[in-house]
């Protein structure tokens, strides 16, 4: 009895798996256009020369149009301070990236208005820096955190549009 149940049992669970497998492959539809917010967050990323590894994973609302997208994504493509200083270089901010000085800092750009502010751990090291940028069509959020010394770094970036 315990033998044919289980038989029963994984005989279902195999014939589920197949069908919706094959279902969900056929019913695959093609990837739609990337909405604005989701173009100016790929954008917005801080990426590197290629070498090394990159991991992202976003989303954006609502479903149908979004007009928000966020991405969280990692990558030892660059360094810590090579994203940070892209970071500052898109929001405008003429600042150059100082390894032993955290900033609370804002200000204004042609490209719109910025700021910046860091997060210091319990012996005083930078574990984080947040950078937001406004312009009159939408808004961008960027936070970084060193990985692996600052070999890697890992973020989270938000777009909402105006």
């Amino acid at each position: 009895m315990h033998r044919s149940i289980l038989s029963l049992g994984l005989a279902l669970a195999g014939i589920c798996w197949f069908g919706f497998a094959a279902g969900t492959l056929a019913d695959k539809e093609p990837s739609p256009k990337k909405s604005v917010a989701q173009e100016i967050a790929q954008d917005w990323m801080p990426r590197g020369d290629g070498v090394g590894a990159w991991h992202n994973v976003g989303a954006g609302c609502p479903k149908d149009s979004p007009a928000s997208y966020v991405v969280s994504f990692r990558t030892s493509q660059l360094t810590f301070a090579e994203a940070w200083e892209a970071c500052a270089s898109k929001c405008g901010a003429d600042k150059k990236y100082k390894a032993h000085r955290l900033e609370v800092t804002a200000g204004k750009g042609d490209k719109g208005c910025w700021a910046l502010v860091e997060r210091p751990g319990r012996g005083l090291e930078r574990i984080e820096s947040l950078f937001l940028f406004r312009s009159e069509k939408y808004s961008v959020s960027v936070a970084l955190r060193p990985e692996n010394g600052g070999k890697a770094v890992s973020g989270t970036l938000t777009v909402v549009m105006h």
